[in-house]
């Protein structure tokens, strides 16, 4: 039985930790409501979007961590092993697609959320891959080798692209930290 080898990568955005970062409340002159502005758009809008991928951000951590743990000390699992596991979690993870498709970024957070769907659908591509491949090697007593390196390729993909969200979602974070502190003032 041949083995497919997994990095054991965690899916952490800076946005995901399970406590949502609620905005220092800023007061707002009588005289003129100001809205406060990031690099990404309308404060609150920013807030509102960054609220609503948090449940999808975490969903898919938690997937990709219990597909993992079929994942052993030393790194590698069974094609049936990790078959298993991802059959389990794929309804979760079509749901979770379906879902995070309907949520409208603010217009310079496009490509992030674009990003974020990519790396779903990528985790899907290499979890039904690694199922039928699976499916294969119960029927023809063999995996398909070629099936084995798509989905190895596909997940390193998939684990690129995290690297890549984590410090997206760190500028987006500092820049929401910057928007909302008060400017600090020289006192006589």
């Amino acid at each position: 039985m041949q083995r497919l080898a997994i990095p054991a990568l965690c899916f952490i955005f800076g946005c995901s930790s399970g406590q949502e970062q609620q905005p220092i409340p800023q007061p707002v002159p009588t005289e003129s409501a100001q809205t406060l502005e990031t690099p990404y758009g309308d404060f609150g809008q920013v807030q509102g979007y960054l609220n609503s991928i948090n449940p999808f951000i975490q969903e898919v951590g938690k997937i990709h961590l219990e597909v993992n743990k079929a994942v052993g000390a030393s790194g590698q699992a069974t094609n049936a092993n990790l078959a298993l596991a991802m059959g389990k979690v794929l309804p979760r993870l079509k749901t979770a697609i379906g879902q995070f498709k309907k949520i409208a970024p603010p217009l310079l957070l496009a490509p992030l959320h674009a990003d974020i769907k990519k790396l779903m659908v990528l985790r899907l591509n290499a979890y039904e891959t690694t199922i039928n491949n699976w499916n294969i090697e119960k029927q023809d007593g063999h995996l398909d080798s070629a099936l084995v390196v798509k989905a190895e390729n596909t997940l390193r993909e998939a684990n690129e692209l995290i690297r890549k969200l984590n410090e997206q979602m760190s500028q987006v974070n500092l820049a929401m930290e910057k928007a909302s502190s008060p400017p600090q003032t020289a006192s006589p």
